[in-house]
């Protein structure tokens, strides 16, 4: 079976709903949305990715050096990067506080668990695995870790 059918209608909901968020703001509010555009973007890539046709790998404590959770680092990392790109193209200034950086990792890493549940509820050839949700709150951590680094000053 596949799941083409399935993105299509999750990604039709998102769209429609965030169209009937988007038409209920203008000017300024918009543009606060704008700002997190690219995360919202990447967050679609990884809903693509997260419902695609899957392998299922043995769950064991040496899968965490596979390249399955390598990928899921970095493309949390790279979520996690990208919404605080969006907090400061909102806020308009150079600065983020400590409570930032920690939403940005709470967002990508319950919207990681959230995508384990999706896979475990709604698609039969996708798995629930502990080791994957492990992987992306490390990204997550990452990425605040690189954005820092190579973008921003954090108080």
């Amino acid at each position: 079976m596949s799941n083409t059918p399935k993105i299509i209608l999750l990604a039709s909901i998102w769209i429609q709903l965030l169209t009937k968020h988007l038409h209920k703001v203008e000017g300024a509010i918009s543009s606060k949305i704008m700002a997190y555009l690219p995360a919202i973007l990447w967050a679609l890539v990884i809903l693509y990715l997260s419902t695609g046709p899957g392998v299922n790998l043995p769950s064991s404590w040496g899968d965490i050096f596979q390249l399955d959770k390598l990928a899921h680092l970095v493309v949390y990392g790279i979520l996690t990067a990208l919404f605080l790109w969006g907090k400061l193209k909102k806020e308009g200034s150079n600065n983020l506080v400590q409570s930032d950086w920690l939403i940005a990792i709470l967002v990508s890493s319950f919207y990681g668990i959230g995508m384990e549940i999706l896979q475990y509820a709604f698609f039969p050839n996708r798995y629930f695995e502990y080791l994957d949700i492990f992987a992306n709150i490390i990204g997550s951590f990452l990425g605040v870790l690189i954005f820092k680094h190579y973008f921003q000053k954090i108080k």
